[in-house]
């Protein structure tokens, strides 16, 4: 269900204390959407679906028609993701053959019509964008619905991705194609097979993370000894910031019940 609320500027002060950066203001959600601490989200909402932005993850980018936001993903401005593509093989492209309401509403109600919108049919570029863990997407790159962006990907400044994106891909231009990759394959591998994005950052102490395959063999070292656990991250949805976005004590009272709920199952 997506719904509009407002989250104040106490509330806002709240969340950045517990590590979730939003600006306070007006928000549009479905309200089954999640936030995990550390996160950034610093442009709004208007997503119509349940995504998780999940932790280490950062957008200057309106989140819209978003599926999931895989942790340590960074989302420069003015980025587009997913939006509606109108019927090229009708009569009209108009947003009236398909949206009763949309901006011309009050004008077919003022005249009447006997017209009625043709509901859109299913179409994969109408649905969300997924969007993995450690992708980096530059600023004013457009994204089609539909699109799966895997792990590791890199998507240029302007580039217009129409096709799912490969793990540790690098795509420029338009239409978007895919550069290079990141690594050779056998060191993709054995990052995809590692998900070291399961882990907080700051539990890398001591590795060179410049030298990624020996970086790939402490963490699995760090893994198989188990010294190194998982990051489980305190969260929110989107429902609960909607009844508790503008009463800051009761945010604060579930803030801190999270916090010690995290910890305690690390």
């Amino acid at each position: 269900m997506i719904e509009k609320f407002e989250l104040n500027l106490e509330c806002a002060a709240l969340l950045e204390i517990n590590n979730i950066y939003m600006r306070g203001g007006k928000y549009t959600a479905n309200l089954d959407m999640r936030i995990e601490a550390p996160s950034l989200i610093f442009s709004g909402t208007d997503n119509d679906y349940p995504a998780t932005i999940s932790a280490f993850s950062y957008s200057w980018s309106l989140i819209k028609n978003i599926g999931d936001v895989g942790r340590y993903t960074s989302i420069a401005k003015d980025v587009t993701f997913g939006e509606t593509e109108h019927p090229t093989d009708w009569l009209s492209s108009s947003s009236f053959t398909y949206d009763a309401g949309f901006i011309w509403q009050r004008f077919a109600e003022q005249h009447g019509t006997g017209f009625q919108p043709i509901t859109l049919p299913d179409d994969p570029k109408r649905s969300p964008v997924i969007i993995g863990n450690d992708v980096w997407i530059g600023t004013r790159a457009y994204i089609r619905g539909g699109v799966t962006i895997g792990d590791g990907a890199i998507v240029g400044n302007d580039a217009v991705v129409t096709k799912d994106i490969p793990p540790y891909a690098v795509v420029v231009g338009n239409p978007g194609r895919i550069v290079k990759y990141r690594f050779p394959e056998p060191i993709i591998e054995r990052l995809l097979r590692l998900e070291w994005w399961r882990f907080a950052y700051t539990d890398f102490g001591g590795i060179d993370i410049r030298n990624v395959p020996e970086a790939i063999s402490s963490l699995e070292d760090l893994c198989s000894s188990g010294r190194i656990a998982p990051y489980n991250p305190m969260s929110l949805t989107f429902r609960d910031l909607k009844e508790m976005g503008t009463r800051p004590n009761d945010l604060a009272h579930f803030l801190r019940n999270a916090r010690i709920a995290a910890t305690q199952s690390r």
